[in-house]
């Protein structure tokens, strides 16, 4: 399972213990070494070479992820995305809602806060 921006490694455990043969993909070189520390069990990369998944499932948070992408490369990641799906592949999106007691910036249209 490839964790595109997989960041810090925030889903990586849940993913690997659930069965998941686990890659995170991240292009801050940082944080991916920051997520090998965290999580040595486990891979974790910066660079689009090691990142051959074919028929792989991919997972993606898009409030981590997706917004820190400008406009003009989100088409980018896609593409990325999809060439690495592979034909029997599943694409995830994944996101988190907080309860509104705990949401952070009281504005939420959600939450009604």
């Amino acid at each position: 399972m490839l964790d595109f921006g997989c960041g810090t490694g925030l889903f990586a455990t849940t993913l690997a213990e659930n069965g998941a043969r686990y890659v995170g993909y991240d292009v801050d070189e940082r944080l991916v070494q920051y997520a090998s520390r965290l999580y040595a069990s486990l891979v974790f990369t910066h660079d689009k070479q090691q990142v051959s998944a074919t028929g792989r499932t991919i997972t993606s948070s898009p409030t981590v992820v997706f917004h820190h992408i400008p406009d003009e490369h989100a088409g980018g990641a896609l593409e990325f995305i999809k060439t690495n799906l592979g034909p029997n592949g599943c694409f995830v999106m994944l996101d988190i809602l907080a309860p509104a007691t705990t949401c952070p910036r009281r504005r939420c249209t959600i939450c009604s806060v």
